[in-house]
């Protein structure tokens, strides 16, 4: 159901439509201030009124008012409930929530007004920033911000509600309680004899590229491969010696790539290997 809209209030019949009214009296009638809830139709969300400018879910919490300017037919402030903020615009760039100047003319970047839309008139009309000349925008895929005022594009219509518009509630269906399913019995299996553990002559190698046996099993090799990043910062990498040449080809593949980090070495240690407890390591000379 869509909600009803309440527009901008002018000295005028109730039975026209306001925001409608606004666009056909703003030359001829005073605007009044008036409350209410800021929907964007695009993406059907609500201005939102705390953190930085964007939107959110409507909500109790979203209300703004609409503060006329003085001397002026069709300009406006948009100054929040909660505090004395007000939605301000520059066109060097700044898009921000700001303390509401007094609402005159020296206050410009803090100024709308409704520009009247030639189309979808039942969408709203776009919301524009005095000082930049640039109009509001909220799209459903997540977009927001300001924009040029451009009529074709439906994400700058925007409708002020006197309450946020009524969602509709997901009926959630609960099943009733299942009874348990039985478990049917399985026969018993016999028990198998407990394995012999197996019996160990030389004690396992955790990792065949490191295990050694003396220091001639072990050499210091870093191998250069061709779009790798290498070793920035010296060669410490002790191996077997018999374990080069997988060692080298299971770096190309898994090798950092560029972009590679930039680091500072202090000084590359001249390094040898040594086979210390069963394992090759780099020990300085």
């Amino acid at each position: 159901m869509r909600a009803r809209h309440l527009g901008l209030l002018f000295a005028i019949p109730l039975a026209v439509p306001l925001l409608a009214a606004a666009s056909a009296h703003a030359q001829s009638a005073q605007l009044q201030k008036v409350r209410g809830v800021l929907l964007a139709s695009h993406s059907q969300q609500c201005l939102r009124p705390f953190g930085p400018p964007g939107v959110g879910p409507c909500s109790d919490a979203s209300f703004f008012q609409l503060i006329p300017i003085a001397g002026s037919r069709s300009e406006f402030q948009l100054r929040r409930d909660r505090d004395n903020a007000c939605l301000a615009a520059n066109r060097d760039g700044h898009f921000e929530w700001t303390t509401c100047a007094a609402a005159s003319p020296g206050s410009i970047d803090q100024h709308w007004s409704w520009l009247p839309s030639s189309e979808a008139r039942g969408e709203g009309e776009m919301l524009r920033a005095v000082h930049s000349r640039s109009c509001l925008f909220s799209n459903s895929d997540g977009r927001f911000g300001l924009y040029a005022c451009t009529d074709e594009y439906t994400d700058q219509r925007w409708q002020i509600l006197s309450r946020p518009p009524a969602t509709r509630r997901a009926v959630v269906v609960i099943p009733p309680p299942q009874p348990p399913e039985l478990e049917t019995p399985q026969p018993l299996q016999p028990v198998p004899p407990p394995r012999r553990p197996p019996v160990l002559t030389k004690p396992e190698r955790v990792d065949d590229a490191q295990h050694c046996d003396k220091d001639g099993d072990c050499m210091i090799f870093c191998p250069r491969v061709s779009g790798c990043c290498g070793w920035p910062c010296g060669c410490r990498n002790a191996i077997r010696r018999d374990a080069a040449a997988s060692f080298e080809k299971e770096y190309a593949r898994t090798c950092q790539r560029p972009p590679c980090p930039a680091v500072g070495c202090a000084l590359e240690e001249a390094m040898w290997a040594q086979c210390r407890g069963g394992r090759c390591v780099p020990v300085m000379h």
